[in-house]
């Protein structure tokens, strides 16, 4: 079996995914955008000048592509909202074309995707046949599986996995959560249950990778997920690291 090749491989949860599988005996290697030390073997690309090393796919057996620009690092500017959209484009045709021009021994395509493309549905039960939304992350989504859909075309087992919100004290949403409650103004941002704690990414893809025939759109979030309304709570109370709650006039004031 060749090894792993994972793009996005640096990321929050691309550097925990690669320990974990290194951990089950997988060899993985990544692409990145310059050329990186450490034990992992690394191949250099540039999804937005349309260059990959040739060697990165000729002895992978599978390809995981996590790559895209956070989507919480910023304000959503018009210039903002197109890097968000093409470095998640850019990176999965390029890979496309890849598997396409290329020798090489890919069986396993798996893509990062997000359950942003069903819009703010509250707590509406939803599963993958649910329709997508029309705010911005529903349209960058729906672009982004788009451009996995010419992948689905090549011979391959693919899936497309939609990743929750990721909570991680090392990064992901987390940080931009807590922000508000270390001035005493936290509330919940949202009604809903679609959060994904980065330790559960112990079960990444077992369900995906070994299985022969596996293919469609499974998600990855907590199967008994709270609710935001609760976590807010328990951050709320949790006065230690957290800070204590702002008064509840004051919270008022910015979230009437």
């Amino acid at each position: 079996m060749g090894y792993i090749l994972i793009a996005g491989g640096t990321g929050l949860i691309g550097t925990r995914l690669c320990e974990l599988l290194q951990e089950k005996g997988y060899e993985t290697a990544l692409l990145s955008r310059q050329k990186a030390g450490g034990k992992t073997k690394t191949f250099v690309w540039d999804p937005e000048r349309g260059t990959i090393d040739p060697e990165a796919l000729r002895n992978a057996s599978a390809v995981i592509n996590l790559a895209g620009a956070g989507i919480a690092d910023t304000w959503w500017t018009p210039a903002r909202k197109r890097v968000l959209i093409q470095s998640r484009t850019q990176p999965t045709a390029l890979l496309g074309k890849m598997l396409q021009s290329t020798p090489n021994q890919v069986e396993t395509y798996i893509s990062a995707s997000g359950i942003g493309i069903y819009g703010d549905t509250g707590d509406t039960l939803l599963d993958e046949n649910a329709p997508s939304g029309n705010d911005f992350l529903a349209e960058c989504t729906r672009i982004w599986e788009t451009a996995f859909g010419e992948v689905e075309q090549l011979p391959l087992r693919t899936a497309a996995i939609r990743i929750g919100i990721v909570l991680s004290p090392e990064g992901g949403a987390m940080a931009k959560i807590l922000l508000p409650f270390r001035f005493r103004i936290g509330a919940y941002f949202r009604k809903g249950k679609a959060m994904v704690f980065l330790d559960p990414y112990r079960r990444p893809l077992p369900p995906v990778y070994p299985c022969p025939r596996k293919s469609g759109d499974p998600w990855e979030i907590q199967r008994r997920s709270a609710s935001t309304r609760h976590q807010q709570r328990v951050y709320k109370n949790d006065r230690k690291s957290v800070g204590r709650p702002a008064p509840h006039r004051l919270r008022a004031l910015f979230f009437a």
